[in-house]
């Protein structure tokens, strides 16, 4: 495929791009899946088993698991990309020293950070990746459902996923968006009119950038326990990234997340962090004192 320019872009909205349409196009860019991972063999087995089966092709493809200290260790299951890596950490720190490492082993163009309690739909990584082929600074943010089931089998993912039934996994079963981020991004049309804090909706889970894009931003600061996603997604900003929600990239993701289970404590715990190193939103600062820590 002959990559035409890259569009012009007004502040962040994308709208110029035109991307293929899933399955009518040809990669050529390489996709490093990067997920930390900590206790949760079980979920991490359901993560593999459907990047396994992922229309992205898989000579393109590699998952590099880190796990974060874990104890028993954590190991790869059966079914799993055939490009997996299993990197160690021996005094676990957290979820950005884990992808920062999984970062440095990982070689890919294209990084997908995905967390280790994420179902993907098999369109996924295709539909994430599709925007760094046309837009090397896109930072692509996929989609998520929680739902409360009993979980499927590693077998029952990956057999899903290949008949293209993903989204009857959970049939039956309530569920329900990431609230505040598709709020976020319906208000400010698909994040077009989001202006200087598009950057707010990059919250973990399932987010891709180019490897340029990543080291021109300064990387992850590994020295951050909680919102290393918000603080990376202001600095990806200041370095031009362009933040694209891409609804063709759904995912579920079994039970409810760590900040919905524990709100308030991770925000407390966080601001103040936060507060040191970015100034946006406004009323950040205010949380944090008038201390300021050097750009990571």
């Amino acid at each position: 495929m002959t990559v035409p320019p890259v569009p012009p872009i007004v502040r962040n909205d994308w709208s110029t791009v035109r991307v293929p349409e899933l399955g009518g196009w040809r990669p050529t860019r390489t996709v490093s899946v990067v997920i930390p991972a900590y206790r949760c063999q079980a979920s991490l087995d359901l993560t593999l088993a459907a990047l396994a089966r992922q229309t992205y092709p898989a000579h393109l493809l590699e998952a590099v698991v880190v796990d974060d200290g874990s104890q028993p260790p954590l190991e790869l299951p059966e079914i799993r990309p055939d490009r997996t890596t299993l990197v160690r950490v021996a005094d676990g720190w957290g979820r950005a020293n884990a992808l920062g490492l999984g970062v440095e082993r990982s070689d890919g163009e294209v990084i997908h950070w995905l967390d280790a309690d994420m179902v993907t739909y098999p369109s996924h990584v295709e539909a994430m990746a599709r925007w760094q082929q046309l837009l090397p600074y896109a930072v692509t943010l996929g989609y998520k459902r929680f739902v409360e089931a009993p979980w499927p089998t590693p077998d029952q993912v990956a057999d899903a996923c290949a008949a293209g039934r993903a989204d009857r996994l959970f049939a039956g079963h309530p569920s329900g968006p990431h609230d505040y981020v598709e709020r976020h991004i319906a208000r400010t049309r698909g994040l077009r009119d989001a202006d200087h804090l598009a950057f707010l909706s990059h919250v973990g889970s399932t987010a891709a950038v180019t490897r340029e894009l990543y080291g021109a931003a300064g990387g992850l600061d590994r020295t951050l326990r909680l919102g290393e996603d918000t603080e990376l997604g202001y600095r990806l900003a200041q370095a031009g990234g362009v933040f694209v929600p891409e609804p063709a990239a759904p995912s579920w993701h079994p039970g409810p997340s760590h900040m919905m289970r524990h709100q308030r404590g991770l925000q407390r715990y966080n601001r103040p962090f936060l507060a040191a190193r970015m100034p946006l939103p406004r009323w950040l600062p205010a949380t944090g004192g008038a201390g300021r820590a050097p750009p990571a």
